[in-house]
């Protein structure tokens, strides 16, 4: 594995025993999600993006896909968002989450 494949996966690995800290009963967590998901929606209206029905969206460093889900419930088509990862893992449940959506695994 690469130095920085190496690094962001061990960024994983440390992260992957805390994910009730980040529940969303909590309504600290709850909040601070709402908020983001308004600043995006808002960005996207600004920059002239909605709708985004027909769009591809790209998602680099996506993860487990959580972003393009979200992408999917504002009206986005599966078929035309793409995320790409450094680890295999994460991309394995995105490609569950979200099957018609592209998936790449970016090894350098």
């Amino acid at each position: 594995m690469t130095g920085e494949r190496e690094r962001v996966a061990a960024a994983y690995r440390r992260r992957a025993g805390v994910s009730a800290r980040y529940a969303l009963f909590d309504p600290a967590n709850l909040r601070f999600v709402q908020q983001r998901e308004r600043a995006t929606l808002a960005l996207l209206r600004w920059a002239g993006l909605e709708p985004l029905a027909g769009r591809r969206t790209l998602d680099v460093g996506c993860g487990s896909g959580g972003e393009l889900v979200g992408f999917v419930r504002w009206g986005a088509w599966p078929t035309r968002l793409h995320g790409v990862d450094l680890l295999l893992d994460p991309l394995g449940t995105a490609r569950r989450r979200l099957p018609q959506a592209r998936w790449l695994c970016a090894t350098g």
